[in-house]
């Protein structure tokens, strides 16, 4: 059995399971019926992100509907321009960033294995 939760709203319809659902596993006891078992599916911590850049989407497609129909036709060329757009806008700010986190994460990891190769060393000379 599905109850989905109250959804959100395009265009005045409602859009199902856009919080979530659960499901319920269900026998019976005479004439009740007992929940033998319940499972609650939750939405993504990245869902509300997405319903965001969707309504956006949606919002511009209502207002340009010549754009929304030539990208129906050709979605490719559209995400060839995202792509190129991420390349020329995003990736400068975004990749000196992970190179520093990459730093970061190397250097701990070059510390982790000297703490423990020191500790080894600690701990054969006390055995003797």
């Amino acid at each position: 059995m599905l109850n989905p939760d109250i959804g959100k709203e395009w265009k005045k319809k409602e859009v199902p399971f856009t919080r979530g659902c659960s499901c319920y596993e269900l026998s019976r006891d005479g004439e009740e019926l007992l929940i033998k078992n319940a499972q609650v599916i939750t939405e993504s911590s990245m869902k509300p992100i997405f319903l965001a850049l969707y309504k956006i989407l949606t919002s511009a497609f209502d207002y340009f509907p010549e754009a929304a129909e030539r990208f129906r036709k050709s979605h490719q060329i559209t995400y060839q321009l995202l792509v190129n757009v991420y390349k020329i806008v995003f990736y400068p700010f975004i990749s000196p960033i992970l190179a520093w986190y990459k730093k970061l994460w190397s250097f701990t990891v070059t510390l982790l294995r000297f703490t423990n190769k020191l500790v080894q060393f600690i701990t054969k000379s006390f055995s003797k």
